[in-house]
Order: C-alpha cells, then sequence, then structure tokens
C-alpha cells in the first residue's frame, strides 16, 4: 500500500518528477500494477493498429502516426515529469487518445475478421 494523494510532498517535502516512482509512492505495488498495466496495455493496442495500417484509410493512417508520436513522448516524458501518475494535463490528452486508438483497432479488425 501506498502513502497516499501528495504524498511525495509530506514525505520528501518535495515534488517527485517521475510518474512511475509517483505512483509507487502514492499507491504502492497494488496501485503501480495498473499504472503500469496501462502503459504497456497502450502499447499493444498501438502494435496491433501498426500491424494494420496498410488497411486503414489515408486520414485515419496519419492520426495513427500521430498518435504515435504522442504516446511515445508522453510515455518518455513520463520518465521527467509526474502528471501521468495522477489526473494531470497527460491524462486530458492521452485519455482520448487511447480510446481513438481502441476504436480504430477494433472497427479494421472487423473489416478483416480479427479483433
Amino acid at each position: 500500500m501506498g502513502y497516499g494523494f501528495h504524498s511525495d510532498r509530506l514525505l520528501l517535502e518535495t515534488h517527485m518528477h517521475n510518474s512511475y516512482l509517483h505512483a509507487m509512492l502514492q499507491t504502492g505495488v497494488l496501485g503501480m500494477i495498473p499504472f503500469s498495466a496501462a502503459l504497456v496495455f497502450g502499447f499493444i493496442l498501438l502494435v496491433r493498429v501498426l500491424r494494420k495500417l496498410a488497411n486503414i484509410p489515408i486520414a485515419h493512417k496519419n492520426l495513427v502516426i500521430q498518435a504515435t508520436g504522442i504516446l511515445v513522448f508522453l510515455s518518455i516524458r513520463s520518465v521527467t515529469e509526474s502528471t501521468g501518475a495522477f489526473f494531470g494535463v497527460d491524462w486530458l490528452i492521452l485519455a482520448p487518445l487511447l480510446l481513438y486508438l481502441q476504436v480504430v483497432n477494433h472497427v479494421h479488425g472487423q473489416a478483416k475478421g480479427t479483433t
């Protein structure tokens, strides 16, 4: 179990600048597992969509490529900033991006007979 919200400020008296460590400190191992699983799921979903890229319409191809850049950027940014560990600005970008990738994966997976 973790120490709760803003525990970095209460225990360390400073702001922790790493999403992964921030999530671990706030929620412990039990909270870190879903946080890490969401990150891994995002990249698995991205790989599935990228494998179908040749069959996706050009408008979606451009958006998938942009979504790839944003997902990679936010994942790398999580090492030096902790906005991904709680409901910060990164989630306002990341949540719709993951939803879009899920929809593209589902729609184009059904067209080929796979999910």
